[in-house]
């Protein structure tokens, strides 16, 4: 019975460019006989289309019988795992990640349209939960930036994916 699982890869080492997480596995996962899928987005920014992979450095392998050749796999750190064994994805994780595509890549949501560049937002959910910041854009994964006041001075972050915003009403705008 085969199941999906996750491999975190050193591919600054193996690959210059962009592409290294489908060069590890499209090329030497695939030519050591494993099935591999990279989720990548799409995003264009100052009149450049930039392709990179969701999760930077990790993509996932299909295991049917056997693992270990994997971790043998020149670029690969290491299959993550529960004990001794590959952990193992619900096959719905890759279903869904597929269906979100459109053309190849993934299609990440929005930033609130309403929401611009140096509006005065309140962080809903998450480990910034009630801190108030200025709204910084998004970064290349489409994951929004926020500006807090921390120990005297700005500090960007970045949310997840699953954190939200909300813009404060009648907060003044700054640029």
């Amino acid at each position: 019975m085969s199941y999906w699982s996750v491999v975190q890869i050193e591919s600054r080492m193996l690959y210059p460019r962009k592409q290294d997480e489908r060069s590890v596995g499209e090329h030497l996962l695939g030519q050591a006989g494993f099935v591999s899928y990279v989720p990548r987005t799409k995003t264009r920014r100052s009149g450049k289309t930039i392709i990179a992979p969701l999760f930077s450095g990790y993509l996932f392998v299909q295991i049917v019988d056997y693992w270990y050749a994997i971790e043998k796999t020149p670029g690969v750190l290491r299959v993550l795992r529960t004990g001794d064994e590959p952990d193992r994805l619900p096959d719905h994780v890759i279903l869904d990640l597929r269906k979100a595509e459109v053309g190849g890549f993934i299609r990440l949501p929005k930033a609130q349209a309403l929401i611009k560049h140096g509006d005065t937002v309140r962080i809903l959910t998450g480990p910034f939960r009630d801190h108030v910041g200025l709204f910084d854009g998004q970064s290349v994964q489409e994951r929004e930036r926020i500006l807090l006041d921390l120990l005297g001075r700005k500090v960007r972050i970045e949310l997840s994916h699953r954190d939200r915003i909300e813009k404060i009403a009648n907060a003044p705008r700054l640029s």
